[in-house]
């Protein structure tokens, strides 16, 4: 049997239209409230970022004054570092004159005397007056002794001159030993 069409074509378009208008709308709403919750999760994380940023600006304006509240600290102790530092050189470059009297006393011969000694930074002078050349070499010799190495090193006999007396007026150089 040939089957018979009762509902005209006209109003088979129109629901075959309203399904598809139904489901554009549905879907339409779908993507609407989708967008909805994108949007308002990204208004959340934005609103969980700003508040972060702002922790940290406090953190760092808190760290950035702490570190000024110390840096006139930091730069009172390197200079006072760099001060004892330099005391403590002048305490290691100090010569024991008690030490440099006490030896020179022992070792110098019996017939010299001295008219002046010298002591600069790392050289000292003798100036003085021997009875001979014999006691100037003497005087020498026992700068040069272990004794005398003790107190200075690289002895130098800068000038002997014998007056019209016979006594040798002498000038004699030598590096100090700290």
């Amino acid at each position: 049997m040939s089957e018979i069409n009762l509902v005209p074509e006209e109003a088979k378009k129109t629901e075959d239209f309203d399904k598809v208008r139904s489901k554009i709308v549905i879907a339409s709403v779908a993507l609407l409230a989708l967008t909805a919750i994108v949007a308002i999760v990204t208004l959340a994380f934005f609103g969980y970022f700003v508040s972060i940023r702002k922790d940290l600006i406090s953190r760092v304006e808190e760290a950035s004054a702490t570190v000024n509240k110390y840096k006139s600290t930091e730069e009172l102790l390197v200079v006072t570092k760099d001060k004892a530092a330099r005391a403590n050189d002048l305490i290691n470059s100090r010569v024991d004159f008690l030490n440099f009297y006490g030896t020179l006393v022992e070792i110098i011969p019996q017939r010299v005397s001295f008219n002046n000694i010298s002591v600069g930074l790392d050289v000292v002078t003798f100036k003085g007056k021997a009875a001979s050349s014999a006691e100037v070499a003497g005087l020498v010799s026992a700068l040069l002794s272990e004794k005398g190495s003790a107190i200075v090193s690289n002895v130098l006999v800068n000038s002997l001159v014998a007056d019209q007396t016979r006594e040798y007026t002498f000038d004699i150089s030598a590096e100090l030993n700290n």
